[in-house]
């Protein structure tokens, strides 16, 4: 079991002068950092280490989560505070940052109210398009791949995969950039009962085309449960969003699907109770390349 570093309560107490009253073990889902809950001086925290050993990740990923932070409270939107960050990881051994923490808890599945469910995640999605662009000074978003981009070798056929490098190899149609979150997914989205509450892990922030995290959240919520029709709940979603004028192209689906190269992350919904297998992940995705490879061709906006 993990244990947190020995010089926690030092930091704590110098960087914002509270005292330690208890560490939980860390929070299940993160996928690039350890993630301590901690009660200081009576407040609920996070402190995030980047200590997981993975390549590229750490004081970058400080700053930007920073930045990030800074930004959605500058634009009214409800995450964590920023409080404290270490990039260099002179305090704890990593890169590290803390923030307070929110109330709520995310919900993987939509049980027993699948359609409350998306329109809860749509409705926080439509809340940080309609936020302003910050003053917070943001990197612009960039895909996270390179074409062309070859099949997963899970895959039952290359061929949707060749036709996606296909489509992608010219400009998607593409709203307005704002502020965006750029990891949106149920995971990511905190909830007290029946009701959405706020958004964590920010680390991806940046300014881009709210498309990138309409298509991340469609993705994610087509993959969410087996025995479930996650395309059904994922057209809901996008519905919901374009009702309240979002922009949208199929090709967006497929952008994101591109930048898929781990499936750990869309895995972590498992420990959060939702019914999700590997190969059922598996099917789900290379459905959805199919899907939106013909959505594409018909689209008429």
């Amino acid at each position: 079991m993990a244990t947190p570093p020995a010089s926690l309560a030092d930091w704590i107490a110098e960087a914002i002068g509270s005292t330690i009253e208890s560490v939980g073990a860390p929070l299940a889902g993160a996928s690039t950092a350890t993630i301590w809950p901690i009660v200081a001086s009576g407040q609920q925290l996070i402190v995030k280490v980047y200590d997981l050993g993975i390549d590229g990740v750490g004081a970058d990923d400080v700053r930007r989560d920073a930045a990030a932070m800074r930004a959605a409270a500058e634009v009214g939107l409800v995450a964590p505070r920023l409080l404290a960050t270490d990039d260099r990881g002179d305090r704890l051994g990593s890169p590290a940052i803390i923030m307070t923490r929110l109330r709520g808890h995310p919900r993987a599945h939509g049980r027993p109210e699948p359609t409350a469910w998306v329109d809860g995640l749509a409705d926080t999605l439509i809340g940080v398009a309609s936020a302003r662009m910050p003053i917070e000074p943001l990197h612009q978003r960039r895909p996270w791949f390179a074409l062309p981009v070859a099949a997963p070798l899970w895959a039952s056929d290359p061929g949707p995969w060749r036709a996606m490098n296909e489509a992608l190899a010219n400009p998607i149609p593409t709203g307005p950039s704002g502020f965006i979150h750029r990891d949106f997914h149920q995971l990511n989205v905190l909830w007290d009962g029946a009701a959405p509450v706020g958004l964590v892990d920010w680390v991806n922030g940046c300014i881009g085309p709210i498309e990138s995290d309409l298509a991340c959240a469609r993705m994610n919520i087509a993959v969410a449960e087996d025995g479930v029709d996650g395309f059904a709940l994922a057209d809901r979603f996008l519905g919901r969003c374009r009702d309240a004028g979002l922009a949208w192209h199929p090709l967006w689906d497929l952008e994101w699907l591109a930048g898929v190269d781990r499936l750990e992350p869309i895995l972590n919904a498992a420990g959060f109770g939702a019914r999700i297998t590997l190969g059922g992940v598996q099917q789900v995705l290379e459905r959805a390349v199919i899907r939106a490879l013909a959505a594409a061709e018909r689209w008429v906006d």
